[in-house]
């Protein structure tokens, strides 16, 4: 949403607004239903790698993708609906404006956390998080199978 000035009066170009009342509620549902399905898909693959003998640090790395991506499906459903009911029933002009720019905020929260949940989850983003913002204690994390064994091995950076 942007604010820019036309004489003295302050105009408001929201954009789920553009699309015109019905045309927004049909997206609005459709990407609703698209998120539930993501949600879903994940969720049935994440239970069938749970179920897996092997491959516990591929295990790690789509527990911290899953909890991403319900977060983010969570915050779009969130705005859609939001949004949806802006354009159904509230009247106002003001009344849209004020609540169309507050909605995106679940959104834009999941999108932040990302980094933190990767961080915490997962010892491989961990430490190329570390790389990445230079800190002086970051070691370089090797994960690789031998036969039935795994091992990890640190290696100074």
């Amino acid at each position: 949403m942007t604010f820019m000035e036309v004489g003295n009066t302050p105009v408001t170009c929201a954009v789920p607004f553009a699309m015109g009342s019905q045309t927004f509620v049909i997206w609005s549902i459709s990407n609703i239903i698209l998120n539930v399905i993501t949600t879903m898909l994940y969720t049935a693959v994440n239970c069938y790698i749970q179920k897996q003998e092997q491959g516990k640090n591929f295990k790690a790395v789509f527990k911290s993708i899953f909890i991403t991506v319900s977060m983010v499906s969570a915050g779009w459903t969130i705005t859609a609906i939001a949004n949806t009911f802006v354009v159904l029933f509230i009247p106002t002009p003001y009344g849209k404006q004020l609540v169309n720019m507050y909605a995106g905020i679940p959104v834009n929260i999941a999108c932040a956390s990302n980094i933190f949940v990767f961080y915490k989850i997962n010892l491989d983003y961990r430490t190329c998080i570390r790389k990445l913002l230079s800190c002086k204690n970051a070691q370089v994390a090797t994960s690789y199978t031998e036969a039935k064994r795994s091992t990890t091995v640190r290696l100074p950076s």
